[in-house]
């Protein structure tokens, strides 16, 4: 009886892993150069919604009505059907604020302001009645499903002081900045994505505004109003949130 020697698929296979923790997915790219591969198949018993941590078991098998033509055409049997991967080192999406760097976080502040500066200079009538912009703190929320709509938000509050016109007074109120899955890097780089962020609008079903007199300001006249448009609906759903708000 001749012997049958044994082929292992997995050193002609690659398993790489892609994506964001806790949403990564599992790809699996045959070598087909090696003529044994095109009669075999992989399996892995989960392919998304990964996280770091996770293992995957693949599994190599030849269908059924390849087997006896495998074994006369190559003189093999399958020597590793099944190997276990641990996925490691994919970037995650932060789940708390203090993951943020502190540079990060002094780039986020900035350019919050920036963005309310630059509303102020195309909107306001008088720009020049700003007095000043202070970065009093944020509101952090975590999905603690996850759903997989946004992993986190970031809310970068802003207490604005002005003159009002007519009547003339001064005026305080906030304003925010936010910015969604903001995700860390395994070498500790942090991702912000300051082209796509949001902020107070009158735009369709979102009315975030407030009068004095007859001027409008973008914005909210205290705290508890904009805690109770922006933060409570997302805390009904499925986010937790902390906040770092000095009042």
């Amino acid at each position: 009886m001749e012997e049958v020697g044994k082929f292992n698929p997995f050193d002609y296979v690659d398993i790489s892993f892609s994506g964001i923790s806790p949403n990564g997915r599992l790809t699996i790219t045959q070598n087909y150069e090696q003529e044994e591969m095109q009669y075999i198949k992989f399996d892995a018993d989960k392919e998304y919604s990964l996280k770091n941590g996770d293992t995957v078991t693949v599994k190599a098998h030849i269908p059924y009505s390849n087997k006896e033509i495998f074994v006369e055409k190559y003189g093999a049997i399958l020597g590793e059907t099944k190997k276990i991967y641990t996925i490691e080192s994919l970037p995650h999406y932060i789940t708390n604020v203090e993951e943020i760097p502190s540079d990060t976080m002094d780039k986020i502040v900035a350019h919050g302001e920036d963005v309310f500066r630059s509303y102020v200079e195309r909107k306001w009538a008088k720009p020049e009645n700003l007095i000043s912009v202070e970065y009093i703190g944020n509101y952090f929320l975590n999905d603690k499903s996850p759903s997989f709509v946004k992993f986190n938000y970031l809310y970068m509050v802003y207490k604005i002081s002005a003159i009002n016109p007519e009547p003339e007074q001064t005026i305080d109120f906030y304003y925010y900045v936010s910015y969604d899955d903001i995700y860390l890097s395994d070498d500790g780089t942090c991702t912000v994505d300051f082209d796509d962020y949001s902020s107070p609008s009158s735009e369709y079903f979102s009315i975030e505004y407030f009068k004095v007199g007859n001027y409008q300001y973008m914005g909210y006249n205290s705290l508890d109003s904009l805690f109770n448009n922006c933060i409570v609906p997302k805390i009904k759903d499925s986010y937790e949130y902390t906040s770092s708000i000095k009042k």
